[in-house]
């Protein structure tokens, strides 16, 4: 198995599942979409911000 490259996983982009899924909780979340340039995050930007909006809900 190979090194794993952590600026690699860091720059990573998510996927449109992840985007789609992130994008409903802001709607949700009655936030507004265009506040987050979701195009240019990184996956690991979308997945603390995910986190951040599932405990905003009360989401476990």
């Amino acid at each position: 198995m190979g090194k794993i490259n952590v600026f690699e996983i860091q720059s990573r982009r998510p996927s449109n599942k992840m985007l789609n899924y992130v994008r409903m909780l802001i709607d949700k979340c009655q936030f507004n979409q265009e506040d987050y340039d979701l195009e240019n995050w990184t996956y690991v930007d979308v997945t603390e911000l995910i986190r951040e909006l599932k405990s905003e809900l009360g989401y476990k």
